[in-house]
């Protein structure tokens, strides 16, 4: 499974032509995540998030919608994410909620 996981980020990646993508387990409740995968490194599985760094994961997971940002310093909604993440090294990002069982 992890072996899967990291090949269709890889894939995902290049098609998209994206610095990043990886996979977050997320338990919206207690505001935890936990990659499971990601293109750029294969040995990251199992690291632990709090998602209360990351208001575009909670965006997407609440709503249960895509986000898609172009600029995300420029985006009225979204701008925050570009503040309170000031090391990141691009200015756009999708975020999709995966839901398993259709829950």
């Amino acid at each position: 499974r992890e072996e899967t996981l990291f090949n269709l980020t890889r894939m995902i990646a290049m098609a998209a032509k994206a610095v990043r993508v990886s996979v977050v387990q997320c338990d919206f409740e207690q505001r935890t995540g936990q990659v499971v995968a990601s293109s750029d490194l294969r040995q990251i599985k199992n690291l632990e998030l709090d998602l209360n760094k990351y208001p575009e994961i909670l965006y997407a997971l609440k709503s249960k919608k895509l986000l898609a940002l172009d600029n995300i310093a420029k985006d009225p909604a979204m701008g925050f994410v570009a503040k309170q993440n000031k090391s990141i090294q691009f200015n756009s990002m999708i975020v999709a909620p995966i839901y398993k069982g259709g829950a």
